[in-house]
């Protein structure tokens, strides 16, 4: 519970920050396509959803802008068994602040980092279900790119990849990052 707090202070730290130059918030969710790299498993199909706030960077920057987001993201793989298969169900809070440029009125593209924290791991398969929580770090930092189109001023529609940048598997000498793509809607809340 200490380490949710933190990672919802950070987010909340952001946000006031950017709080002067607040314009929008809005809620955000779609499917999430994850792996595991080095381990020689299959993507796994799960989502994420959360909050997002939107403003200008600066007030002399019109095509700048920051979108700090709290995000709840279903990640990790699954493998083919004889029997079935057998999924790593890794849940996290992602805290991705994300830079975003608009070459055109209704189209951006974005980069930024995202400090993940996990909240669940489960080895399941047809017949069992396995906490394996200690076999993964508890924090995970990645780099997200990504682009958009805001269909209207309330509806937008995102893709992102975020690139896994630290070790997500605990107590290996062996590197396993996590990349997730993203794809969603986002509705702005004025």
């Amino acid at each position: 519970m200490k380490k949710i707090m933190m990672v919802m202070g950070a987010f909340l730290m952001v946000c006031c920050f950017t709080k002067a130059k607040a314009q929008v918030m809005g809620v955000k969710g779609g499917f999430s396509i994850a792996d595991i790299s080095s381990t020689g498993g299959n993507s796994r199909t799960s989502g994420h959803a959360g909050l997002f706030f939107n403003s200008l960077l600066t007030k002399s920057s019109r095509n700048w802008y920051i979108q700090p987001e709290i995000l709840y993201s279903g990640e990790g793989e699954r493998f083919q068994t004889p029997v079935g298969d057998r999924v790593i169900a890794l849940s996290y809070i992602n805290v991705p602040v994300m830079f975003q440029y608009y070459p055109a009125r209704q189209v951006y593209v974005e980069a930024g980092p995202q400090l993940g924290m996990l909240v669940g791991a489960a080895d399941k398969d047809p017949s069992s279900k396995i906490n394996v929580m200690s076999d993964y770090n508890k924090f995970a930092l990645s780099a997200g790119l990504g682009v958009g189109i805001q269909a209207t001023d309330q509806i937008g529609f995102d893709a992102r990849y975020n690139f896994g940048l630290t070790n997500i598997v605990a107590n290996t000498n062996s590197l396993h990052y996590s990349n997730v793509l993203q794809v969603g809607v986002a509705v702005r809340i004025k």
